[in-house]
């Protein structure tokens, strides 16, 4: 008895520190969280601007705990270097961050949480039948997925209408002769005194430039089984085409020094005639309507005619963007949500109408997709 009264002072004495001390932790628990988020320009374009609409405010609205997404913006390289960095520490805030494949090394496997769990306990609607095995080998170290796929950039030709028409070109050039033949016509000074390049390039993107010549001959720098391939007839053809471009100024002069963003300023201003880039970036951020010379359309590689019977549309390349969660990050469980979202087949479905390169099969099927973007057909090519 004297035990029971003993216990029962205790728990009187006790009972409201024990009380306020759960408050205090469920206060702590739900205290209201912000999204961080590690990525390009154009992935928050994508996912909250355009004709798809905004696809992150439904995730906040049905996510009570998060107060806020808060993007980061960077170039390619530094948000890998700022993603990596805070993956290294003992904790991050960052929930989010986007990979591109090319620095999918075996280092992510140190650095980023695994998802294979997270997808078993929370999967991802349809993932087995929408996302292709090369899209997630590409993020996969040793068997583990480490990264989900979310942007599919791929690259076609891209021709100024307006330039071509001016210079007497109707269409597209459909191989690679006359590829350097079209590039040699469309090199010239427009009547407003506008230097015009045949092809607007940049050097240190190896994608939108002598390997895209390559490929035009079923070339490439390395191929399965990661052989390289530099002194294949057709890669060694493509340099040479791309040294006779710059000796006779169909290359811009200052292509060593030009970054990405002044290509982008070029192509806007309708300073070059042809181009190799992401078919929705050309459709979403070269053409200007308001400047007549800024009238591009995209289309496929321009084949030789000894592979015209092997491939119905150019092989073009295709860089995969995912995304990812740092393995010291603080909300993982949000995150996951966060990332399930976006994944999903409404969101990509919207995303794409914003100019995303989408990488869920479903998506092609949309007669909204197929109906609002002219490239549709090429991009599912």
């Amino acid at each position: 008895m004297r035990k029971v009264i003993l216990f029962a002072c205790i728990l009187l004495f006790t009972g409201p520190m024990l009380f306020a001390a759960g408050q205090e932790e469920t206060a702590r628990t739900a205290e209201p969280i912000t999204l961080h988020i590690v990525s390009h320009r154009v992935h928050k374009l994508v996912a909250t601007e355009g004709a798809g609409g905004d696809v992150v405010a439904p995730f906040i609205q049905s996510h009570p705990q998060v107060k806020e997404v808060v993007w980061t913006i960077l170039e390619i390289a530094p948000i890998h270097e700022r993603l990596f960095r805070e993956a290294s520490l003992p904790s991050t805030e960052v929930a989010v961050g986007y990979v591109l494949d090319s620095y999918a090394t075996p280092r992510i496997a140190n650095l980023l949480e695994p998802l294979d769990e997270w997808q078993r306990r929370a999967p991802i609607e349809g993932f087995e039948d929408n996302f292709g095995e090369g899209m997630l080998d590409a993020f996969s170290v040793s068997g583990t997925l480490y990264g989900i796929p979310m942007r599919a950039a791929s690259h076609s030709l891209g021709w100024n209408k307006a330039i071509f028409a001016e210079r007497g070109l109707g269409a597209a050039p459909r191989t690679p002769e006359e590829f350097v033949d079209f590039a040699a016509k469309t090199t010239y000074r427009r009547a407003d005194g506008v230097q015009v390049v045949g092809l607007l390039a940049q050097s240190h993107y190896y994608t939108s430039g002598v390997n895209s010549l390559a490929r035009m001959r079923d070339g490439d720098y390395i191929k399965p089984g990661l052989k390289v391939a530099v002194t294949d007839d057709a890669v060694v053809q493509a340099f040479d085409i791309y040294r006779e471009f710059y000796e006779k100024g169909y290359l811009p002069r200052n292509i060593p020094a030009l970054q990405h963003v002044e290509k982008q300023r070029m192509a806007e201003e309708g300073q070059g005639a042809m181009t190799f880039d992401v078919m929705g970036k050309i459709y979403s951020a070269f053409r200007k309507p308001e400047n007549k010379y800024a009238d591009w359309d995209v289309a496929p590689y321009p084949l030789a005619k000894e592979i015209q019977a092997k491939y119905k549309f150019g092989p073009a390349q295709t860089a995969i963007w995912s995304f990812s969660i740092p393995k010291n990050a603080r909300h993982k469980e949000v995150a996951w949500d966060f990332i399930r979202h976006l994944s999903s087949a409404e969101s990509s479905l919207k995303m794409a109408l914003n100019g995303n390169g989408p990488v869920r099969a479903s998506v092609f099927a949309e007669q909204e997709f197929k109906q609002k973007l002219p490239y549709a057909e090429l991009a599912l090519q």
